[in-house]
């Protein structure tokens, strides 16, 4: 009592309260014990477990334990002395465990919850950098255990369980050691078997070394089914399964040259037989699952020869308590309808025990003679009914969304973020929106307030990569991976869980939807598929574009691709460039960079930073073999700023960059200022100087320059404009600060230069960053609208190139063109005329809005981002509505590119549904704007096209609005 069970119930949390716990802490320590006792406890085998479990029941209060009488008197006597240090209340988590999937092969370390976020678990796994698993709320817990893939093998797990104010708790569990080169596992329960050479158990698993040979005392014994190596980095260590025969008392473990011995100590135990459950259903942590209208069973092992029946069955007793620890009922066999099986077992049913309508979780103690007895948890489920729509596939954001249909009169929550449940006549609905494939749900009883939890298991694959030291399985995370890091043998294995009756294949994918090399792996190891990536770096080392990916496609038996494939993994094979130089030699100039590795048939670019209206250098690369040294040779290079890119021309994506580009100067310092202080005041070197230098453009006389601009001037500053968006230098040509040559852009004089550049925009193909230039241009200051004799037959192209210029144009037109009026119904969701029959002025009734100034709310960048209108950097003054329709135009710029694909509806839904989310603060402040019942006319629609909707547009965007000007 005084070593073996009082600290377990004095302080359960530090010294454990299951017999495993009380064991191994008996092992690490056993000073002061009583020799015969020590070894009782660590190697009596189930009498052992037997009779520390039952003198636990009767410390904690259980008045029926089946321990004989006079030991009950000598503990009673015993804790009666002790009266002044009460038990402490059972605590509510349960002891960490290492366990084997023998479903994937997998060994994982099951950490409990613990129900306080200032907890957290620290695991040292030898040979590893110590883990710390997370704490989480329990609507993100898909099972009441934090979940460890075990990647390697591995000598000893250390657990630590702190607070902030130190540590908890401990627990240890024994691995693979040159003295006990193997791991055991219960056949049953899974759980690891370690610190004792007596077996419980009759079956278990051996994790062991190739060649381990298990000899009974007739001799070797095989095992029923050789499961292979373990998932991840086992490698030449194998999973099997053993089944022992029932007169066998020892058997000898012998692995690499070393013996070990265990005395076999299993009796037949009592079994919990469950009625089948849809094969979809899954309990929710270790439990048996059932429905409470077809109760589960106790078998009992049958009578010896010798015995009376009826005396053997009243020498049993079952117990039941809830969740909670309260004894719910408790009743000897003998009292238990009872059936005799093949055999001589004996089938206990349990409808006097658990009557009625008890759904909820059930632990169910069977005690028999010491050393025959069992514990069982029981998951009890309401009558209900399951249909399911389902779409097979591998899980990621292509999944098509499953709903199970539930028929039940009892309340339904999902577990998992993402899930979602909705009611419907007679039942639930459950939608698997984060698809996953499983949708763990509690069930309430809407009577006694009992909840029970399971899962719903749907056919979709599960997938995980290893190689990334022990963490959370993180199922159906992609990752971002290198070839080195793939090379590396650090993350070169992939694990698919597959559903039952489908394949499974892994692809290497050249974007967009090339694929490169299939590897084929049918499910093997009952459901678990593996992926050697290895396979794969050849083809990642001798290609040429920057990046691939990885994709899973799920496919039936007779290899029909099933569902959409999955992304699980990119993989980045771009180039590293560095150490540029320069060597010139008359009018050539040799440019030389190492490179991470060799890319055949690869062509190289550089440009001019300081000068981007200056066609870009290009020419073939040329390596030195071994050396990792590239050259290209090119024109004499003046002093400057330049950047190198390095691409490849493919047949089947065309031209693509296949490392990120590298800056580097022509000269050094003093060079370049030297060239800087030569350039002419003429608009090609200005823009130069400007590029050149980090001085002020208005110390040096710029101001001056770009106000005074001529017409020719101002044609030409236009033309190198339009000559570095042409060659892609879109970045630079923004350094300039072109507010100081607004004046000259805007001015009337300037209308033919303005013209040319006009027509060069109308022509060009969308452009990144192009809207930012116009606005740094200051366009909507430039006099006069776009000219007529560009506008006309083009109206739909300026929509095309900038949604504002597209506006621009059609609401000045929108009062007498009908044209100018639909494309505004095709880009901005205006209302169709033919459905619509207003008339008036649509543009009187507007609201001016360029009157605010400096208003107290202030928009998050998440409330930003939701509107997907981030489009301008900075307030444009276009429309005299001061920026507010500018930032209309912006938030509808993405959902017009959905206009033609049915999804523009369903996108501004979202929209407009993550705006209801944080409305109230913009409506105080729309008030304000928009006047006395400004808001209010957008729910009793009037007269008038526009009228009716511009409050709607403008609450929409005023959060845009509001932002860019505070940033102003």
């Amino acid at each position: 009592m005084e070593h073996v069970i009082w600290p377990s119930i004095a302080d359960p949390q530090r010294n454990g309260d299951e017999v495993s716990e009380i064991r191994e802490r008996l092992i690490r320590n056993h000073a002061g014990m009583h020799r015969p006792v020590y070894r009782f406890v660590v190697y009596g085998g189930r009498v052992a477990e037997d009779v520390i479990q039952r003198t636990m029941d009767l410390v904690r209060g259980l008045d029926d334990t089946g321990l004989p009488s006079w030991f009950v008197d000598e503990v009673s006597a015993w804790v009666d002395g002790r009266a002044q240090e009460p038990p402490r209340v059972r605590r509510r988590w349960t002891a960490p465990v290492l366990v084997f999937d023998p479903e994937y092969v997998r060994i994982l370390l099951r950490l409990p919850y613990i129900d306080s976020p200032v907890v957290r678990w620290k695991v040292q796994l030898s040979g590893e950098p110590d883990f710390d698993a997370p704490w989480k709320e329990s609507w993100r817990r898909s099972a009441p255990y934090e979940v460890l893939l075990v990647e390697e093998p591995f000598s000893s797990i250390q657990l630590f369980a702190f607070t902030e104010k130190g540590l908890l708790t401990s627990r240890s569990f024994e691995g693979l050691t040159p003295k006990r080169p193997f791991l055991l596992f219960h056949g049953k329960s899974c759980k690891a078997i370690s610190g004792t050479r007596t077996l419980s158990t009759r079956s278990f698993f051996l994790v062991a070394p190739a060649g381990a040979c298990v000899q009974g005392p007739d001799g070797e014994i095989g095992p029923v089914e050789d499961l292979g190596e373990p998932a991840s980095r086992w490698r030449s260590i194998v999973a099997r399964y053993y089944e022992l025969p029932d007169d066998v008392p020892h058997i000898t473990l012998t692995i690499q040259g070393k013996t070990n011995e265990f005395f076999v100590d299993a009796d037949a135990e009592p079994a919990l037989d469950c009625p089948a459950v849809p094969a979809y259903l899954e309990s929710y942590g270790d439990a048996a699952l059932a429905f409470e209208t077809a109760l589960p069973s106790v078998i009992l092992p049958g009578p010896p020869g010798h015995r009376d029946a009826a005396d053997y069955l009243a020498s049993w007793t079952i117990t039941v308590r809830s969740d909670d620890g309260t004894e719910r009922g408790r009743m000897s066999a003998a009292e238990l309808f009872a059936e005799r099986l093949p055999g001589g077992r004996v089938r206990l049913h349990l409808e006097d025990l658990i009557p009625g309508r008890d759904i909820g979780r059930w632990h169910l103690r069977v005690n028999g003679p010491l050393g025959r007895s069992a514990e069982f948890i029981l998951d009890l489920l309401p009558a209900m009914e399951f249909k399911i729509d389902e779409h097979p596939g591998v899980a990621g954001p292509d999944l098509a969304v499953s709903t199970v249909d539930i028929t039940t009169r009892d309340g339904i929550s999902v577990l998992e973020e993402g899930d979602f449940v909705e009611p419907r006549p007679g039942g639930w609905r459950l939608y698997d929106r984060n698809r996953n494939g499983r949708i763990p749900f509690t069930v309430r009883n809407i009577a006694t307030g009992r909840e029970t939890t399971a899962t719903i298991r749907l056919a979709v694959a599960q997938w995980r990569w290893t190689g990334h030291g022990l963490e959370p399985l993180g199922d159906n995370t992609p990752r971002q991976l290198s070839v080195d890091e793939l090379a590396s043998n650090k993350a070169t294995l992939l694990l698919a869980m597959v559903p039952p009756s489908y394949d499974i294949e892994l692809r290497l994918v050249q974007r967009p939807g090339r694929i490169l090399q299939i590897q084929r792996a049918k499910a093997k190891q009952k459901n678990l598929a593996r992926f050697s990536v290895g396979e794969f770096l050849d083809t990642l080392r001798n290609g040429a574009a920057p990046s691939y990916e990885f994709e899973l496609q799920l496919l039936s038996a007779s290899g029909i691709e099933v569902g959409l494939p999955a992304t699980v993994a990119t993989v980045d094979t771009s180039i590293v460039i560095g150490q540029v130089s320069t060597a010139h030699t008359g009018h050539q100039t040799v440019l030389s960079w190492s490179q991470s590795r060799a890319v055949p048939t690869a062509n190289g670019t550089v440009k001019c930073l300081t000068r981007p209206w200056q066609e870009p250098f290009t020419g073939p690369v040329d390596y030195d073999n071994g050396a990792g040294v590239a050259r290209m040779s090119l024109p004499k290079l003046l002093p400057g700023r330049y950047s190198l890119e390095v691409w490849v021309d493919n047949e089947w994506t065309g031209r693509k960059l296949i490392g990120p580009a590298t800056d580097f100067d022509v000269g050094n310092e003093d060079e370049l200022r030297k060239r800087a202080e030569a350039l002419p005041p003429t608009v090609e070197g200005t823009l130069e100087r400007i590029l050149l230098t980090s001085a002020q453009p208005a110390a040096d006389g710029t101001r001056e320059f770009f106000r005074d601009l001529g017409q020719y001037q101002v044609r030409e500053l236009l033309a190198l404009i339009a000559k570095s968006v042409e060659f892609g230098s879109m970045r630079e040509i923004l350094r300039v600060p072109w507010w100081l040559a607004a004046e000259s852009l805007a001015s009337g004089k300037n209308a033919d230069a303005r013209r040319d550049f006009w027509q060069w925009l109308i022509d060009r193909d969308g452009t990144p960053r192009l809207p930012r230039l116009l606005v740094s241009l200051g366009v909507d200051r430039w006099q006069g609208q776009i000219p007529a004799e560009i506008v006309e037959g083009n109206e739909e192209r300026l929509w095309q190139v900038w949604l504002p210029l597209g506006a621009w144009c059609d609401l000045a037109l929108a009062r007498n063109d009908p044209g100018a009026v639909a494309r505004c119904h095709t880009y901005l969701g205006w209302p169709d005329l033919e459905t619509d029959d207003s008339d008036g002025d649509a543009f009187e009734p507007l609201p001016e809005c360029g009157t605010i100034t400096g208003p107290d709310f202030q928009p998050g960048q998440d409330k930003v981002r939701a509107m997907e209108a981030a489009l301008l950097p900075v307030p444009g003054r276009m429309f005299d509505r001061d920026g507010w329709l500018n930032s209309a135009f912006a938030t509808l710029k993405q959902l017009s590119r959905h206009a033609a694909d049915g999804e523009f509806e369903k996108r501004r839904t979202r929209l407009v549904r993550e705006y209801m989310r944080w409305r109230e603060p913009l409506e105080r402040m729309a008030e304000s704007v928009l006047g006395p019942d400004g808001l209010d006319r957008r729910w009793t629609p009037r007269q008038r096209v526009l009228h009716e909707y511009w409050p709607v547009l403008g609450r929409m965007t005023l959060a845009v609005a509001l932002e860019r000007r505070q940033k102003a």
